[in-house]
């Protein structure tokens, strides 16, 4: 049971891993705008967090278990849990837990990152479109979240055909 969670664990930390690898190239070709990549990349970022979620809930289902088994509540945290039971591995546990917690930590600043940057890209196509379909706006750049001094007089996709 100790050693399915610590390979559960150890699966996670490498999935996480991947996920981060997965983040940075993302980012990449946001920056080149190249759609066909992007694709690819969700596709696999996908399949990773399928088997994450996959890992997940198994890891879930045996902790469950071990609480069960011990008699402990089920607000009792794994750490707490490791405490309690003291396993042998349970100096590898503990490091796997603070791992996962840290990896996690940054693939979640990572994901901030690449929304950022995706919705630069969104701004920056949004932008050539309006110039395309000349659009009328002000004659300054407002940052997102501000508006423009002027008033458009049309937008993109408001004309009838």
């Amino acid at each position: 049971m100790w050693q399915q969670i610590k390979d559960d664990m150890n699966l996670m930390v490498l999935l996480i891993q991947e996920l981060l690898a997965v983040s940075d190239e993302k980012d990449q070709l946001f920056i080149a705008n190249d759609i066909a990549g992007t694709e690819v990349v969700f596709k696999r970022e996908q399949e990773l967090l399928s088997k994450l979620t996959s890992v997940e809930n198994r890891y879930q289902s045996i902790i469950q278990n071990v609480r069960k088994r011990y008699g402990m509540d089920e607000t009792c945290s794994f750490v707490e849990a490791i405490m309690l039971v003291r396993p042998a591995q349970m100096k590898e546990l503990i490091d796997l837990s603070n791992a996962i917690v840290r990896f996690s930590e940054k693939l979640k600043q990572r994901n901030e990152r690449s929304r950022k940057v995706m919705n630069k890209a969104k701004s920056f196509i949004d932008f050539n479109i309006n110039v395309l379909a000349q659009t009328v706006a002000s004659d300054t750049y407002a940052p997102q979240g501000q508006e423009g001094t002027a008033v458009r007089k049309r937008a993109m996709f408001d004309q009838t055909i």
